[in-house]
């Protein structure tokens, strides 16, 4: 039995379900690499690491996502702000023509902040 997004997330948000969000991680987390690869300019090693950050913070701020767009969306929304504060924290933010917009992104309001 396969469940939707948002069953997996009510399962996370109520019960704490480490096995839903695994479950929520596989699905997702190709897409979110193969973006995050492109972004870091084919560099693999980086992407991984900005996957596993994506997904942590997905998990600390689940209870955030207001299903008003797509969980994908809302991840990709993460992903694209964790690659800007790498690009920040090495000063590749100008460079690197930052003003595309992750390919999913409906609207800034769709992505949780980063603190």
């Amino acid at each position: 039995m396969s469940f939707a997004d948002a069953d997996l997330i009510a399962r996370v948000l109520l019960n704490d379900d480490q096995n839903a969000f695994s479950e929520l991680v596989r699905r997702h987390q190709s897409p979110v690499r193969g973006f995050l690869i492109k972004m870091a300019n084919g560099d693999a090693h980086l992407a991984d690491d900005l996957a596993q950050e994506t997904f942590i913070r997905a998990w600390q701020r689940l209870d955030t996502f207001r299903s008003e767009a797509k969980f994908s969306t809302w991840l990709f929304g993460i992903a694209y702000n964790q690659w800007r504060m790498h690009a920040r924290s090495r000063k590749e933010l100008a460079l690197a023509g930052l003003e595309t917009p992750p390919p999913e992104a409906e609207s800034p309001a769709t992505a949780p902040t980063v603190a």
